[in-house]
This record gives C-alpha cells, structure tokens and sequence, in this order.
C-alpha cells in the first residue's frame, strides 16, 4: 500500500484516479479479510471433511492435503 501511495500517482493520467481508488478499496477489504478466511476455511472443510476425518491423526498426510489443494487452486 505504501508502494501505491507513493508511486501509484505517476501513471498519469488514469494514476490520480486510481491510486485514491486503490488504497480505499484495499482498506475496506481489510475490514473484511476476516470474514471472507473463515468462509473460505468453513467451505473448504465442508468440501473435504472425508479426506480431514480419514488423515485426523497422520498430521503429515494433512499437511500435504493442504499443500496439494494450495497449489491446484
């Protein structure tokens, strides 16, 4: 964001519409980063609970679950 704030201004001239937009809009998203993790974590789960339930007490088979599910969406 600081990048933006600083830089952003020298695409002239879509640059002195955008970074204003840019740094506002990422700010509200912050407020809601939260909400949209736990439903992406909630959805995620759902979607897998037979693959979480069968590797519960293998840590290393869920880890690379997740890997595997990081790095193909």
């Amino acid at each position: 964001m600081i990048t933006t704030a600083l830089l952003g201004w020298w695409g002239i001239p879509s640059g002195l519409f955008r970074t204003p937009h840019a740094i506002i809009s990422s700010l509200i998203d912050n407020n809601k980063r939260e909400i949209i993790s736990d439903s992406i974590l909630t959805q995620f789960v759902i979607t897998n609970i037979g693959e979480i339930r069968t590797n519960w007490d293998k840590e290393n088979e869920l880890v690379d679950f997740i890997r595997h599910n990081n790095q193909t969406n």
